[in-house]
């Protein structure tokens, strides 16, 4: 019985009357380059603008970390191309490179860090009266 092949369309003679596939390596080929379905995913698409979002609010936005994560979100919004498992690593290096650069991002006031800024500015408003202390003659 002659058969296409369903990966690389030439056609074989098949031993079963169930076979898909010319040989083993089409077989393996077609399981490993079996792609997660798109989405509707492109490039800009959410990932990337939140992690630019948040990267910004860190104010490390301008990192070569934070370059790197912009690249690997917006490769994993676009979705080309990927197989189950490297999608699966990329997600992982994401996340890495993402970590890495809010590493640098300073740290976040807590509340009593902004009532102690909030308190030496208005101390450094109040001067003093130049008035003389009573009981002093000159």
């Amino acid at each position: 019985m002659t058969r296409t092949c369903n990966f690389c369309s030439t056609t074989y003679e098949a031993k079963r009357s169930s076979s898909k596939f010319c040989s083993g390596l089409c077989r393996s080929r077609a399981r490993f380059t079996e792609t997660m379905p798109n989405v509707a995913m492109q490039a800009g698409g959410a990932l990337e603008a939140t992690t630019l979002a948040e990267l910004t609010a860190a104010g490390v936005h301008e990192s070569v970390e934070a370059s790197c994560a912009l690249l690997l979100a917006r490769r994993i919004d676009a979705g080309d191309g990927f197989t189950l498992s490297g999608l699966a690593a990329t997600v992982r290096e994401f996340r890495t490179t993402y970590k890495a650069a809010m590493v640098k991002a300073p740290p976040a006031d807590t509340p009593l860090e902004v009532i102690r800024r909030r308190r030496a500015a208005r101390m450094a408003e109040f001067v003093p009266d130049s008035d003389p202390i009573v009981g002093d003659s000159e």
